[in-house]
């Protein structure tokens, strides 16, 4: 026979700390008190639905007991905080959005259907936080920096923007498919992705970053391979792809507006760069001499052949 282990019993409203939401149909809870480790939020407060859990902080001088929290149906925002024995967060359908900072232990939470918007920062440390997360079709915003545990992940079409920051630090981040969608990525998307092998950028890329100074997409990446550019692309800027040491290929499919040519340029440290395959409708490389010299002052390996096709492209 099997044993299936009774849901707990809703915490009192006692334990909570709470107030009416801004539009007055509604309540927001902010802090937990209480000492029960399985965490049943109430769906009603003197009357008034739950609708939004905002940072859920634990209020208390002791160590927070928290090991599982339920959410009632009719949340549609849930974040928590440095709940350091948290392993499972049960969502309702209707939730929009989801943000977890620092909850290490957590190992298991399902994302229904009606999430938006996706916000995880992890503890930084290897054998902590999710491994795996399934994304739902219909999330627009994601965010995992710091989640050093994470191996794959796979980004749903809906996506159409990698945030700044969005996976810096997730060190044993092997593996991403990234939708075609997406137009934009932000500024250290991909810092110190140190276990990161290969990267097929998007057909729909149209530029990194969103200011003008460092970009460092990629920067850290040590153990990143292989680049492929399947788009038209505006610029790649300023250390993109600094200190990426592995880096052998590097696969151009689409004209490329300008290279980051300066003392940091786009493809600093990238000494082992050996091959640049050009795709033969590419009919501009703006600024090649940034990536005929890719290394620096550290020299590089680039093949003749490579910096012969490379050449072919400099402004008169």
């Amino acid at each position: 026979m099997a044993w299936f282990s009774k849901a707990a019993k809703e915490i009192p409203a006692a334990h909570l700390g709470y107030d009416i939401n801004s539009t007055g149909d509604g309540v927001v809870i902010k802090r937990y008190t209480g000492s029960e480790s399985e965490l049943n939020i109430p769906a009603l407060i003197e009357g008034f639905p739950v609708k939004e859990i905002d940072n859920l902080d634990y209020n208390s001088k002791k160590k927070n007991p928290v090991t599982s929290i339920i959410v009632p149906a009719g949340v549609t925002s849930f974040s928590v905080s440095e709940y350091e024995k948290l392993r499972t967060v049960t969502l309702p359908t209707g939730v929009i959005k989801v943000s977890i900072f620092k909850c290490g232990k957590l190992d298991t939470i399902t994302l229904p259907d009606s999430v938006r918007e996706v916000s995880f920062y992890g503890s930084g440390t290897y054998g902590d936080d999710l491994k795996f997360l399934s994304l739902p079709e219909g999330v627009t915003s994601v965010s995992f920096s710091r989640c050093a545990s994470l191996g794959t992940i796979i980004l749903p079409g809906s996506v159409t923007k990698i945030p700044a920051y969005a996976f810096s630090d997730c060190t044993s981040l092997r593996a991403i498919t990234l939708s075609d969608n997406i137009t934009e990525i932000g500024e250290h998307a991909f810092l110190n992705c140190t276990s990161l092998l290969a990267i097929i950028l998007p057909k729909n890329l149209k530029q990194f970053c969103y200011s003008d100074k460092y970009c460092n997409v990629f920067e850290g990446c040590t153990r990143l391979v292989s680049v492929t550019f399947q788009s038209d692309i505006e610029e790649i800027p300023r250390r993109t792809f600094d200190g990426c040491t592995a880096l052998k290929t590097l696969n151009i499919n689409g004209n490329i507006g300008s290279i980051d040519g300066s003392y940091d340029n786009a493809f600093s440290h990238c000494s082992n760069l050996t091959t640049v395959n050009i795709g033969a409708n590419v009919t501009k490389i703006g600024d090649v001499d940034a990536l005929i010299n890719a290394g620096g002052s550290e020299g590089n390996h680039l093949s003749l052949a490579s910096k012969a096709a490379l050449t072919k492209f400099r402004e008169a």
